[in-house]
């Protein structure tokens, strides 16, 4: 900000307001041992997270799958494999041994519903 006094000019600066650093933590672990890690293909920062490997997005608008199914070959449980628009496909966890896959499609309130082999 400048002030001008007649002939005199004075300039008085003002401190910048200080930067609050917000603390990034992993939404699967909780731990704030994560990096900058790219970003989105909509320009959003990505992280990974040092201690579980996951990559995330700050203010993401996807919702985690509330209830995984279970593989009907092998009893374990089946791991998102694939999103397409509004279905789903899960994939066994004991790939590639069972090779068994299941395509749910979603609800309006982002649950599942009826799917197929």
């Amino acid at each position: 900000m400048q002030q001008t006094r007649g002939s005199n000019t004075e300039i008085v600066s003002t401190p910048a307001p200080a930067a609050e650093t917000a603390v990034v933590q992993c939404p699967a672990c909780g731990s704030d041992a994560v990096y900058r890690y790219g970003r989105t293909r909509h320009d959003k920062q990505r992280f990974q997270c040092l201690i579980c490997r996951r990559q995330f997005s700050l203010d993401s608008t996807r919702q985690g799958i509330a209830c995984k199914p279970i593989c009907p070959n092998c009893d374990r449980p089946m791991h998102v494999y694939k999103r397409e628009g509004r279905s789903i496909r899960f994939r066994c966890a004991n790939y590639p041994h069972c090779r068994v896959y299941c395509k749910l499609q979603q609800l309006q309130n982002n649950g599942a519903a009826d799917g197929g082999k």
